[in-house]
């Protein structure tokens, strides 16, 4: 397709959303929806019908590996960026880790670039070479640690606000992981897995704001307190992970992971993710091991 034609074509797919999408449901309204009640191969020849040009097929998909960008980088044109990692999303000064004084104590006096990641992490960029040794010096003295300190469960774990922030949370997300994926860190580290990656995501209610369904592992809240334990995603996201175990207790989580991280260890293939490990083999077979 040629760039000229992208805004006709933009044009003709809203109208067909609008000619047939359902304006009596609200919920039940979206292109997706249209689309998935009366198929692909349909909204394209209705689509194909309102332009004066012929749609080229469509080109195969490639996945690019995942990259959270956190720590040191090249940026292209002799500066550096930094990625930057926030628990949660939360930029505050909690604890030790002032986070929230930190950066703008850097932005106050380097002035870098300031980019938000959908990993809920911040992006310093446009950092000179020479001003790395002073951001290393104000994070070290805020209790912002390097990356490479970071457990990597913590590391690539993500909770949406839920309680108290959001009105539609059942249950605790952003106050809960942190205990959690400690606990979780520490498990795997005893299982010989602190260095693999594997996506944790928590969120509050069945809504997903945190992308749990995209996960490795998933937990959705149900009520207070427990969750939908959601398995066999994968971390680059690709896939949609399902229940493997309904309203756990929070507390419960671990014991109920352990023996899945166990096994993962001992019969994954080469390079094979847990989410994909978990895919491979079965929800039946992995039950019965934790029942």
């Amino acid at each position: 397709m040629e760039p000229e034609q992208i805004v006709d074509l933009a044009r003709e797919v809203v109208a067909v959303q609008r000619d047939f999408g359902d304006r009596a449901n609200r919920r039940h309204a979206r292109l997706k929806y249209t689309i998935a009640d009366r198929g692909l191969d349909w909204f394209r020849d209705e689509v194909q019908a309102r332009l004066p040009f012929k749609l080229q097929p469509p080109e195969a998909l490639s996945w690019k590996p995942v990259d959270d960008h956190l720590g040191w980088h090249e940026q292209g044109d002799g500066s550096l960026y930094v990625g930057i990692y926030i628990e949660n999303g939360r930029i505050a000064d909690v604890d030790g880790v002032r986070s929230r004084t930190g950066l703008r104590k850097i932005v106050d006096e380097l002035r870098p670039q300031v980019r938000l990641t959908a990993q809920q992490n911040v992006i310093l960029a446009g950092i000179a070479p020479a001003d790395r040794p002073r951001v290393e010096q104000l994070m070290a003295e805020h209790g912002i640690i390097p990356v490479e300190a970071i457990p990597q469960a913590i590391r690539n774990a993500m909770a949406c606000p839920a309680i108290p922030t959001c009105g539609l949370a059942v249950a605790e997300a952003e106050r809960a992981l942190p205990g959690l994926i400690r606990q979780l860190a520490t498990l795997l580290d005893e299982v010989g897995l602190a260095d693999e990656r594997i996506s944790f995501r928590m969120s509050g209610c069945p809504n997903g704001c945190s992308r749990p369904y995209l996960g490795d592992v998933g937990f959705v809240g149900t009520t207070l307190g427990k969750y939908d334990v959601m398995l066999g995603g994968d971390f680059n996201g690709t896939r949609l992970n399902r229940v493997f175990a309904p309203n756990v207790p929070i507390a419960e989580i671990p014991a109920l992971l352990r023996p899945l991280f166990e096994r993962f260890r001992s019969e994954r293939a080469s390079e094979e993710g847990f989410g994909n490990w978990v895919e491979r083999a079965g929800f039946e077979a992995l039950r019965a091991v934790t029942a």
